[in-house]
């Protein structure tokens, strides 16, 4: 019998004994029986449980878990191996593709894409060729017809595709480059407290992915724990090659400084020390700056909604003009409800 039938009979088996046993401990609770139909009822009740027992260890210990599906590679990166595989040697498409190639060859790792960048390259530069041969003829026709210039920019529009990938990967690396900035004082004074209890740095990004904290710092480490079990199974060269991508000038400094040191036969520890007051320091400021913005941006606010509108009723009022009442109108109508 194939081995799905047989899980789902034995899950059915099990919920009719555990079911009859049920039935059977009602029975003697709520039921006058004599003493040989109580005594059927509790063996009854008996085998039904052991039967129960019985086919749920075999569930769980003798039939053989069914193989795990691999996970599905998301419909994105499909889609771009597809399209690069289809159009592969395709003589238009590859002068673009290098071209976009020689752009992203190097910020693909800073965005943390995982495309291969000749495959993403060439998705891109498809689409450039399918929107342009899809519009050109249109927008020819409508500027034949109706002789307006506006339409060499709707000819243009296909240069979108071009310009996509490498807005992407600016983005992409941007972003990383703030999220880590956001979390790396905190980092480092976790990094700098297990290094004083004799861990080192590569050990404390282990840990951190075994703690639910600093997410944005639990991605750094995920990579650093590729690197070192996939490409160079060295400590120090899985730190240095995830900091030699790495699109954050502070976190590529201090691995970098941090490994140097440690090879040179230097305290590590008042290496991390230093960069975490440097690190808090440079965070308080950054503070003390967003209160004086909030503070300053408090200030107009109050100004707008109450020193403003004081001030045209007490002009309506002394002046009576119509440019007076005119003036309240349009801060009551445009402004008032922001």
């Amino acid at each position: 019998m194939p081995e799905k039938p047989m899980r789902e009979l034995s899950l059915v088996l099990a919920t009719v004994a555990c079911t009859t046993g049920l039935l059977a401990l009602l029975l003697i609770a709520f039921t006058p029986f004599s003493k040989i139909a109580l005594l059927l009822a509790l063996l009854g009740n008996f085998l039904a449980i052991a039967a129960a027992a019985a086919l749920t260890i075999w569930y769980l210990k003798v039939l053989p878990s069914p193989p795990k599906r691999k996970k599905a590679k998301p419909l994105f990166e499909r889609l771009v191996y597809e399209v690069s595989k289809m159009f592969r040697g395709y003589h238009p498409a590859e002068k673009l593709t290098k071209l976009i190639e020689r752009e992203l060859e190097d910020g693909l790792p800073r965005a943390l894409i995982f495309l291969h960048p000749t495959a993403y390259s060439r998705f891109y530069a498809v689409l450039f060729l399918v929107s342009l041969a899809a519009l050109m003829p249109a927008g020819v026709i409508l500027l034949i017809l109706l002789r307006n210039p506006l339409f060499i920019a709707f000819l243009l529009s296909p240069l979108i595709m071009v310009v996509i990938p490498l807005i992407e990967v600016q983005l992409r690396a941007s972003s990383r480059r703030s999220d880590v900035e956001e979390e790396l004082p905190f980092f480092l004074v976790l990094a700098a407290s297990l290094q004083a209890a004799g861990l080192s740095l590569y050990t404390s990004f282990e840990r951190l992915l075994l703690w639910r904290i600093l997410p944005r710092m639990r991605r750094e480490a995920l990579m650093v724990k590729r690197d070192f079990d996939l490409f160079s199974h060295d400590p120090l060269s899985a730190l240095e090659n995830v900091a030699n991508v790495h699109p954050n000038e502070n976190f590529k400094g201090i691995l970098l400084g941090y490994t140097s040191v440690l090879r040179s036969g230097g305290d590590v520890l008042l290496y991390l020390n230093s960069k975490v007051s440097e690190l808090l320091k440079a965070l308080s400021e950054r503070w003390r700056r967003y209160a004086e913005s909030a503070s300053t941006l408090g200030e107009v606010t109050i100004a707008i909604f109450l020193m403003f509108p004081s001030l045209l009723v007490a002009m309506a009022i002394a002046f009576a003009s119509s440019l007076s009442l005119l003036l309240l109108k349009i801060y009551l109508a445009a402004i008032l409800p922001l």
